[in-house]
């Protein structure tokens, strides 16, 4: 479960679903662009997020939580309170009721101007940045220190609001991977000093443990439980069925026109979602080929189709029906 002992509740994240802003390819991070309706979900985002909260629905049952103890705090952009609304019409609660509540620190980070409105092929250059100095901002935007400062904020007020409740953080994709980051580690904190959350997410805000946020990036519409945990998570029988499923539908193959037995070949780093693939894909009917990091140094360029420092790995379920 997503707790731990100097959390007083239970906590899930979800990204928005798909935006028209992802649909266009466009950064909307401003608070003044974000409420805009025009910056709305997309017709995908919304079934995304109709899936998030029969998915979150599921997992409140199968560890026997009360709809009562549920909580929704969510970001005030459009893509975000859309997103809440749908996953609280899927539990039944009241979107208007005392339930839910809009938290503006959980709002998306700013990238500033020299960044807002333009393409999503910007993006690369603020990572860049956060991954060589976490504390330095974009022009007139945030850094990933900003982002922590009020998501703490945001986490106290949570804290302080309610106790021994299932909270789902509705948010955004730097919001929620910085989140995921600042809470893990801090999960890890063993310092006598670092007894209560402020004291513990005060020791995690270093370039170390920040600038390697994007380990905990999120696709439109994915839930997940909070990495704050003492314990490993064991995935529900249903898990990796309910993955499959979700990868075989995303916006991401569906314009390649991937079809049953098709190959699919995924490049990244070795985190949980890449072991995922290995039975995700197959049980979606496809071939995976995971091409992993073998030199932690090498750097791939987007624009080159030249991988080199990355091997390619077979699926064993292809190589034994192939064989």
């Amino acid at each position: 479960m997503g707790t731990s002992s100097f959390l007083r509740n239970r906590y899930w994240i979800l990204r928005h679903g798909k935006s028209i802003p992802n649909e266009k390819g466009l950064i909307v991070s401003s608070l003044e662009n974000g409420v805009r309706l025009e910056y709305r979900l997309a017709s995908e985002g919304v079934e995304q997020a109709q899936s998030a909260g029969k998915l979150f629905l599921k997992e409140l049952k199968e560890n026997n939580i009360p709809l009562e103890n549920v909580r929704i705090c969510y970001s005030p952009f459009a893509r975000t309170s859309y997103t809440a609304e749908v996953v609280a019409s899927v539990l039944n609660l009241p979107f208007e009721g005392p339930q839910c509540k809009v938290i503006e620190d959980l709002r998306e980070r700013y990238f500033g101007p020299s960044f807002e409105l333009l393409s999503h092929d910007k993006y690369p250059e603020i990572w860049a940045m956060d991954e060589k100095d976490p504390f330095t901002r974009p022009e007139g935007g945030e850094s990933v220190d900003d982002v922590v400062a009020r998501l703490a904020s945001a986490m106290s007020t949570m804290e302080s609001e309610y106790q021994g409740c299932a909270i789902l953080v509705v948010s955004h994709g730097d919001p929620l991977q910085i989140l995921q980051t600042i809470l893990d580690a801090a999960s890890k904190q063993t310092e006598p000093s670092c007894g209560d959350f402020a004291s513990r997410i005060q020791a995690v805000r270093v370039p170390s443990i920040l600038s390697q946020h994007r380990k905990f990036a999120l696709l439109t519409g994915e839930l997940r439980t909070s990495v704050s945990t003492n314990t490993r998570r064991t995935p529900s029988p249903t898990h990796f069925i309910d993955t499959a499923i979700r990868i075989s539908r995303s916006s991401s193959l569906s314009p390649t026109k991937v079809s049953r037995g098709d190959i699919v070949a995924a490049l990244g780093p070795n985190i949980s979602e890449m072991y995922e693939l290995h039975f995700n894909v197959p049980m979606a009917s496809n071939i995976v080929v995971l091409m992993s990091e073998t030199d932690p140094k090498a750097k791939t360029d987007a624009n080159d189709d030249q991988f080199s420092g990355y091997e390619t790995y077979v699926s064993p379920l292809h190589r034994k029906n192939t064989s």
